[in-house]
């Protein structure tokens, strides 16, 4: 990268996330580099195995947003003149702040080292408050309740929603819309890796009561709370299948025996999904039909599903049967058995990349007439 900052210089949005393993977490060495960019004004890491940020990065004056996520960060003594927000989420060891940082309208480091003794200059609001759960800890209700109220949109904004829908979708183990209790220990078990804590041990008793402060009646917390907190709306207007509890009896029929780890009760819902809006991603549902069904026959079969899911990127979901499948756990008629129209392939695939799904039938494409 750093034969390349020179043709980056102008670049004023930089996010760096969805790093799961802490060896691909930014060092050092690498916010040296992001230093370079001087006319950056939102930065958001998520995942840095730095200790302390480099002096170098008080170069970035424009700086008016900083958001770090999981780091085993200790101090930060980097002067923005321009900088409107500071995060630093999962930051347990963070302890010093400049106090410059007095004059930073919003900063929040609940639940780091900094605010077992927070200074008198502290900003309003960086710290969590007194306790209002027995066992679990109130940095990460505050986390929950204040982000989810702070949420006042349905605005379906990507790549955003979409990484969040995906990151989602590897913390509810059961696919069943909602994060369990078990499922938001694993969901802080992964995020402390590579941190130097240990993980805090939420209760049940602890979890109830997070619930309950979010209104939540159901036995976890949903899909659109998660993304709520993270993002600041619900992408809702995402237009995706509503999310419902996997079948299990139907995913155990013959006719899905073979789908492994594919997300079948996911497909089904989509299969049959509205919505036929020409959108940029349809340029990939075109390319994967044409190589599918090349003499336009407005039906694909199995072997023809198997082509596009493999041009389109997604053969590694493709199983023997998905059509048979498919049709067994579809609330709509697909046409003859063992076969699929293009709309619904394209309304799967769009499901399966986390993306809005539509037919793509309002395309100008030759395919469609």
């Amino acid at each position: 990268m750093q034969d390349q900052v020179h043709f980056l210089r102008s670049l004023r949005y930089l996010e760096i996330f969805r790093q799961d393993a802490p060896e691909c977490w930014v060092r050092e060495e690498d916010f040296r580099l992001i230093s370079g960019l001087h006319d950056l004004r939102w930065l958001l890491i998520d995942g840095t195995a730095a200790k302390k940020l480099p002096a170098e990065l008080s170069d970035l004056q424009y700086l008016q947003f900083l958001r770090i996520e999981k780091s085993p960060l200790q101090r930060i003594s980097s002067d923005w003149n321009n900088l409107g927000t500071f995060v630093c989420e999962i930051c347990p060891q963070l302890r010093e702040l400049p106090d410059s940082f007095a004059n930073v309208p919003t900063v929040t480091v609940r639940g780091s080292a900094f605010c077992e003794s927070p200074p008198d200059w502290a900003p309003a609001g960086a710290c969590e408050g007194p306790a209002t759960c027995e066992g679990i800890p109130q940095w990460l209700v505050e986390g929950w309740t204040l982000g989810v109220e702070g949420a006042v949109e349905d605005v379906c904004g990507n790549p955003g929603c979409a990484t969040l829908r995906n990151s989602f979708g590897q913390v509810d183990l059961t696919k069943d819309g909602f994060m369990g209790f078990s499922e938001m220990q694993t969901m802080l078990n992964n995020n402390f890796q590579g941190i130097g804590v240990d993980p805090p041990v939420v209760s049940e008793a602890g979890f109830s009561c997070l619930k309950a402060q979010l209104g939540v009646n159901s036995t976890g917390i949903p899909r659109r709370m998660y993304i709520q907190r993270l993002l600041g709306s619900s992408c809702d207007e995402c237009g995706w299948p509503p999310v419902s509890p996997p079948s299990r009896d139907a995913v155990a029929t013959a006719a899905c025996s073979g789908a492994r780890d594919a997300p079948v009760t996911a497909m089904a819902a989509a299969v049959c999904a509205e919505g036929d809006e020409c959108r940029g991603t349809c340029a990939v549902v075109q390319t994967a039909l044409a190589a599918g069904d090349p003499q336009q026959a407005g039906l694909l079969d199995e072997a023809q599903l198997r082509l596009a899911m493999d041009t389109a990127g997604l053969g590694f979901l493709f199983f023997e049967g998905i059509a048979e499948c498919l049709h067994s756990l579809a609330v709509c008629d697909l046409g003859p058995p063992g076969t699929l129209p293009p709309g619904a392939v394209s309304h799967v695939g769009m499901e399966l990349y986390a993306l809005p799904t539509t037919s793509c039938r309002e395309c100008s494409w030759a395919y469609w007439k």
